[in-house]
């Protein structure tokens, strides 16, 4: 059994996010994305310990738009039964 969830985000845009870089261009740190994931569980699944990461995996970098002040994403979570 598995409970899949989505929720909408909007990531305000920081200057100090703009620092971190990658084949020239800003990106969103990993830790900033795993911060915002390990949140979203929590939220989603109360009861679940989500302070601890055993595995990330990114299937891309999310591009920071130089003129944004915030980005819209989407928040896919998948609780399995294990």
């Amino acid at each position: 059994m598995s409970a899949r969830r989505q929720r909408a985000l909007s990531i305000p845009l920081r200057p100090w996010l703009r620092d971190h870089h990658f084949d020239g261009r800003a990106m969103l740190p990993a830790v900033v994305a795993l911060e915002l994931l390990a949140a979203g569980a929590a939220a989603e699944f109360p009861d679940l310990a989500a302070g601890a990461t055993r595995e990330a995996a990114f299937l891309r970098m999310l591009h920071l738009p130089a003129a944004a002040r915030s980005i819209p994403a989407t928040l896919e979570l998948t609780r399995h039964a294990d």
